[in-house]
């Protein structure tokens, strides 16, 4: 099971984390490579964006995690990018993925 982790306030992101797998039977290996795909090019956007200090990645097998250390617009905006793809995903593989938000309406 794929699990994933979503906090923000009202307009802004603070944290993605993405834990697990899906399970490798019957091809759901597929879901975890659209996954995998969506994080490591969110990573790769972030990591190349001008205001890369301002946020904390950790990328490895099975786990990935965006802290966010201060607020950016364009970090945001990569980050809304990155939470729009997971939920497309989600939405489609709802047996195999498990998606929780956290919001301060701040």
């Amino acid at each position: 099971m794929i699990k994933i982790i979503i906090k923000k306030t009202k307009n802004n992101f603070k944290e993605i984390k993405v834990t697990g797998h899906a399970n490798e039977k019957n091809n759901l290996n597929l879901v975890c490579a659209g996954v995998t795909a969506i994080m490591t090019g969110g990573f790769n956007a972030l990591y190349h964006s001008a205001n890369h200090e301002k946020i904390k990645l950790n990328l490895k097998h099975g786990y990935a995690f965006i802290n966010v250390i201060k607020y950016d617009d364009l970090n945001n905006h990569y980050l809304k990018v990155i939470y729009y793809q997971l939920l497309t995903i989600y939405e489609q593989n709802k047996n195999f993925i498990k998606l929780k938000e956290y919001s301060n309406e701040i």
